[in-house]
């Protein structure tokens, strides 16, 4: 969005031929500009809404996930701690990690649902039983994808 309002205010607004720095452009110069205009064109407001929708919905169903897991886990005794797990543990992927974020999810979900009240093997249950859900079938779709395109030959 900030990016977005930059373009709009005309921050990132190159006058054609000529360089910011002024002077000969060089090859680094042309590249930058040339990233940001192209930017500029993708930055159109139905393209935002759609990209923000698409965002929500994605979202709202990986808080559907927590949700499911935690009333299908009889041991989990605060179900409501799955709503606050949620968007912890999504945040905790920005954090430095292993592949798949092995660890640090983990880590916050469970500590999120342990602050809640409920046991520690229970949260740490939780913790992974989540992650393996929405692990496994994003696993599963990249394969597919990566098989058909191998045996298409489409380059990747």
């Amino acid at each position: 969005i900030a990016v977005h309002l930059a373009i709009r205010l005309k921050v990132f607004d190159f006058p054609k031929g000529k360089s910011i720095i002024g002077g000969q452009k060089n090859k680094l110069i042309q590249r930058i500009e040339s990233f940001f205009v192209k930017f500029k064109d993708f930055l159109t407001y139905n393209k935002i809404i759609t990209l923000f929708g698409v965002s929500m919905v994605s979202w709202i169903a990986e808080m559907g996930v927590f949700v499911a897991s935690a009333f299908a886990m009889p041991d989990l005794t605060k179900k409501l701690s799955a709503f606050f797990a949620a968007p912890v543990g999504t945040l905790s992927t920005l954090l430095p990690s292993t592949p798949g974020y092995v660890g640090t999810f983990h880590y916050s979900v469970a500590q999120v649902a342990e602050l809640a009240g409920n046991t520690v093997a229970a949260s740490l249950a939780f913790a992974f039983v989540v992650h393996l859900m929405l692990w496994i079938p994003t696993t599963i779709c990249g394969a597919a994808c990566f098989v058909y395109w191998t045996v298409k030959g489409r380059k990747v």
